[in-house]
């Protein structure tokens, strides 16, 4: 089994963890974490939650085409 730790350039710098980890052997996991309304530079994306929602979408397929997959 391997496992690849991945953080998207499209998407904020987390401290302490990854964002992405993709663990391959007879098949394929991908482990999403931290996946919150942030854009890429670290601000909140709008005091609304819909431009949270939004973003937390955008950084979702973000981490996921990191790993190759999609919605």
């Amino acid at each position: 089994m391997s496992v690849r730790y991945a953080n998207p350039v499209s998407m904020h710098k987390p401290p302490g963890y990854t964002h992405v980890v993709v663990a391959t052997g007879p098949g394929q996991t991908i482990y999403l974490s931290g996946q919150v309304g942030i854009t890429p530079d670290g601000k909140l994306a709008g005091a609304d939650f819909r431009s949270q929602a939004i973003q937390l979408f955008e950084n979702m397929k973000s981490a996921l085409a990191e790993a190759g997959a999609r919605f």
